[in-house]
């Protein structure tokens, strides 16, 4: 028995067809899983919420479950029988301004805590604003031009504009990637290899995301390279939370040691405000004992935020605490007044 070759193209066709509709559903799901898991943590941890960090934050994570959203009512045309073109392609647009930029602002707002020059820091938002206006709504419009109208001018001027606007916010994060590794070498390594060693492999990884979602674009692989975007940026957006977590403990126990060496550490004065860069961080100078964490317990507990693990906590544990910090505020790193901790146990 013979199969002709014209059956065996549709087999071919079907099994991969298949695939590719198993990948989108599978990677659109686990975006929107990781979203919304992140957006619940956020609630909890911020302790403020009206901060760039925080709202960069929170378009990233919307962003995401918009995205992938708006994707798949466009690829299985769930669309059609309630409403028109127009609602995925305006859902999966919003969605992607604020998990791609969203994500780039969130990078750029930590870079003051690590001391990054005001003139590197005001290239990087120059950056972040051209790609705004220069990938950002070409990409747009293009996207809507070639569903819509659908001629060979908006369709081919879509697949080359997409490969421009990968490749522009593929170097952004590039280079905001680098500028972080280069000065937080610069303010922990001597002191803390541990925070410096897990931060290089937290951002080389991303690397490597970033790297796989350009191969697969330029590999013309349209509808696998849309859903993996989706899924690279929300395991992106828990890596961030695993970076600042390091970040946050590092320069806590930083402001700790400083006070320590400060004449009038031992004073108690209350009220006290010292700066990083410009980032002002306040704190309450009373405490019962100062007991700088171990860079164990800075990386368990960091992978317990990545994860979302609860931490149980014995009631001695906790009790224990209090009394170490009746009264006072713990020291938290300040992000444009974002402030990321716990007090009392939390």
């Amino acid at each position: 028995m013979q199969i002709s070759s014209e059956k065996v193209l549709k087999m071919s066709d079907s099994v991969s067809d298949a695939t590719q509709i198993y990948f989108q559903v599978v990677a659109g799901a686990i975006a929107i899983y990781n979203s919304l898991e992140v957006l619940a943590i956020m609630l909890k941890v911020f302790q403020k919420y009206n901060t760039l960090y925080f709202w960069a934050i929170l378009a990233t994570t919307l962003g995401i479950a918009l995205f992938a959203i708006g994707f798949l009512d466009l690829f299985f045309k769930l669309y059609i029988e309630s409403s028109s073109i127009l609602r995925p392609l305006i859902v999966l647009t919003i969605g992607w301004y604020g998990m791609v930029t969203g994500f780039a602002i969130a990078l750029y707002s930590r870079l003051a805590i690590i001391r990054v020059p005001n003139f590197i820091q005001i290239s990087i938002r120059n950056f972040i604003i051209y790609n705004i206006v220069f990938s950002h709504f070409p990409t747009t419009v293009f996207t809507f031009g070639a569903n819509i109208i659908g001629t060979e001018f908006w369709v081919h001027g879509y697949s080359v504009i997409e490969k421009i606007q990968m490749t522009m916010f593929c170097v952004q994060e590039i280079i905001l990637g680098v500028v972080y590794l280069i000065y937080i070498q610069k303010k922990f390594g001597g002191r803390l290899k541990s925070l410096v060693s897990h931060t290089i492999g937290a951002n080389l990884f991303v690397l490597g995301l970033d790297t796989s979602m350009l191969i697969i674009e330029y590999c013309n692989l349209y509808k696998y390279q849309i859903m993996l975007k989706v899924l690279v940026y929300s395991i992106k957006l828990k890596l961030e939370f695993y970076i600042l977590t390091l970040l946050t403990e590092a320069s806590r126990d930083d402001s700790i040691a400083g006070d320590r060496g400060s004449p009038g550490s031992r004073g108690g004065s209350n009220g006290r405000k010292s700066s990083v860069n410009g980032v002002v961080i306040e704190e309450d100078i009373r405490r019962a004992s100062l007991t700088p964490k171990k860079s164990l317990g800075v990386i368990g507990e960091s992978v317990r935020l990545m994860h979302f693990f609860p931490q149980s906590q014995s009631q001695s544990d906790r009790s224990q605490r209090t009394e170490q910090q009746e009264g006072t505020m713990m020291v938290n790193p300040q992000l444009d007044g974002c402030t990321i901790g716990r007090k009392n146990g939390f």
